[in-house]
This record gives C-alpha cells, sequence and structure tokens, in this order.
C-alpha cells in the first residue's frame, strides 16, 4: 500500500488530550450523525421464498434469543405458509427494525481527505478554533487499509435488502452536495465506541487559524511532552485569497 494521509477536523474539548496522547477515538454509529439522509438510503426487500425464509428466521432468532433452534423455524416456516412474506406492510416494519439494529451495531469513523477545507474547519473545527488530525498509513501502519472512499451522487438510490453489499452501500453514499469533503470512512462490524489507533498512525496535528492561545498552548504541551513524533501545524489565512496555509511550527525528531 502506498502512504496514505486522511484528516480528522475536531473541536477542542475535554477528549482533546486522550485522542492525541493516547490516541483513543470514539466510533460513532450512523444513526448518530446529524445529516438525515447519510445512511437512510432507501432499501426494499425483493427476494425469492428462500430469501425471505433466511429473512425471517434471522429475524425471530434475534427477537427470541432464548427459543430453540426448532421454535424458531417452525414459526418462521408458519408465516411462510401464511404468506406473510407477501404482505409488504408485515415485512416492510421488520425490515425496518432489522435495517435500525444493524446500524445500531456498526461503527463509522469518518475522515477527509484534505485538510485546508475552510468550510470543514468552519463546520467540524468549532468556527477554525478547533485542530485538525493527520492519520498516515502504510504497510506497517494498517489503520487506514480499512478507510473506503464515499461515493457522491445527485440521485437518491434505492437499495435491495437482499443484495448483500447493501450495508456498505448505504453507508458509502451521499448527497454530491457534500462532495467538497472528499470523505473516507472505515466501517466497524465491531460496533461503535472507543478505540485504539496503532502507534505512528497520528503523524500531526494541525491548530486552527482562530484557536485561543490557550488551547493553542495546551495541545503544544500535549505534543511536545508525548513521547510520540507528532508534528505541530499552524493554520494560517491566506492575505489576498479565499484559502489556507498549512505552516510547520514543530517537528519532533
Amino acid at each position: 500500500m502506498d502512504e496514505k494521509k486522511l484528516y480528522k477536523y475536531r473541536k477542542f474539548d475535554e477528549y482533546t488530550e486522550q485522542i492525541i496522547s493516547n490516541g483513543i477515538i470514539y466510533v460513532p454509529s450512523p444513526l448518530e450523525f446529524n445529516d438525515p439522509f447519510d445512511c437512510r438510503i432507501p432499501v426494499l426487500i425483493e427476494g425469492n421464498e428462500n430469501d425471505f425464509r433466511q429473512f425471517l428466521f434471522q429475524y425471530f432468532k434475534n427477537e427470541y434469543p432464548e427459543a430453540l433452534f426448532d421454535q424458531i423455524n417452525q414459526l418462521t416456516e408458519k408465516q411462510l405458509a401464511e404468506g406473510k412474506h407477501k404482505n409488504r406492510l408485515y415485512m416492510n416494519e421488520r425490515m425496518k427494525k432489522a435495517i435500525r439494529s444493524q446500524l445500531i451495531k456498526t461503527g463509522v469513523y469518518c475522515m477527509s481527505g484534505k485538510n485546508d477545507d475552510i468550510l470543514m474547519w468552519s463546520h467540524y473545527a468549532d468556527s477554525h478554533k478547533g485542530y485538525c488530525i493527520e492519520f498516515e498509513g502504510n504497510e506497517v501502519i494498517s489503520f487506514l487499509n480499512k478507510a473506503k472512499k464515499v461515493t457522491y451522487q445527485k440521485k437518491l438510490p434505492v437499495l435491495n435488502f437482499f443484495d448483500s453489499t447493501w450495508l456498505n452501500k448505504a453507508l458509502l453514499t451521499k448527497s454530491n452536495c457534500w462532495e467538497y469533503e472528499e470523505e473516507w470512512r472505515i466501517i466497524s462490524v465491531e460496533g461503535p465506541g472507543l478505540y485504539e489507533l496503532p502507534n505512528g498512525v497520528i503523524a500531526s496535528v494541525i491548530l486552527g487559524c482562530q484557536m485561543p492561545e490557550n488551547h493553542k498552548n495546551k495541545i503544544i504541551s500535549i505534543v511536545t511532552n508525548s513521547k510520540k513524533k507528532i508534528q505541530l501545524y499552524q493554520a494560517i489565512k491566506k492575505e489576498f485569497e479565499f484559502g489556507l496555509d498549512i505552516k510547520l511550527i514543530y517537528d519532533k525528531k
């Protein structure tokens, strides 16, 4: 794998030291995202009888975890014999519940391919008062190998629940109005929660151009006192154009 660099914009808060010093990040469920269309792509449930059999069996298995295999199987066959799988309302209600359950159990970590976007600094880094972390990956540091690029499109797609790729497509497809973000995502089927990054993944921290001095001094102290080789950069407003210069201010050799 070639060297890859991805970026995470953040506000300064009580978790800043934990992230930079210890490499502890929070990976949320997509149900926590602020965009109501993000990961909420319409999903249909269209398939053959065996598709519905497998779906209903898994659904009842999740609903009644204490039930025996034969009990779940009998209930599934009863529903099929009664033609419940042909009742769109009945199936849609169960499918929506199954999708929500899947999203709750999935973690999605969002990053960007660029570090100098003034909109992203405004939206995700507390109006340029926050910071941006640079993640680095290569053949040895494999964390970013899992990152997948988001696809942007104008038309809202419609997915089929029985297509095995529906979850990935739902998590990696966004409106083209977000295209400027150049987003990459790491999908964790281990679920949302706290994760520890491999050593060496955090390559640098970029300070926002409007970061208060006390916050700036705190991050400088965290980085300079850390045993990790983390560089420090300062985002600076360009004088004669809309944009930012990213200037190196500290390099731990």
